[in-house]
């Protein structure tokens, strides 16, 4: 690949998103780690959190985060052997197993979600609550487009 084509890509929209993306994992990283979590596990924790009662199955999550089923398993040992999630058959289904949040992944729900919204507060400062909702537009669009 010659030079200004390399130039050219490294200014472009992917790059940059993709840019963000790395800058963002990491700030969740450093958020989440006095907490014990891993910035993949956040989702499966405010997933459940967010729909108390409600059971959601591995699938799902795998789905939701773009995993294979053996990734997604690791994941759920990890959080399991952490004691914030349990795993359970199905009452409808044997064969299917549903997540839920335990006693203590319910307590570390909300500081879960303080420390994901201390990092949106830094990734929006400096913008306006219109500015705000115009670059999550335009990047739903752009996930869309994909």
């Amino acid at each position: 690949m010659d030079t200004a084509h390399s130039e050219t890509l490294q200014l472009g929209l992917g790059y940059r998103v993709n840019q963000l993306r790395s800058l963002l994992v990491d700030a969740i990283e450093q958020e989440l780690s006095p907490l014990g979590l891993t910035a993949a596990q956040w989702m499966v924790i405010v997933g459940l959190g967010d729909a108390p009662g409600r059971a959601a199955s591995p699938a799902q999550f795998a789905r939701k985060l773009s995993y294979d089923a053996g990734a997604m398993t690791r994941l759920l040992d990890r959080l399991e052997k952490k004691g914030f999630v349990a795993r359970a058959p199905d009452s409808c289904d044997r064969r299917m197993v549903v997540l839920t949040l335990t006693e203590r992944g319910q307590q570390i729900y909300p500081l879960v979600v303080a420390a994901l919204q201390r990092v949106e507060s830094r990734l929006s400062a400096g913008f306006s609550t219109d500015d705000v909702a115009t670059f999550s537009r335009l990047l739903e669009q752009a996930m869309l487009n994909l």
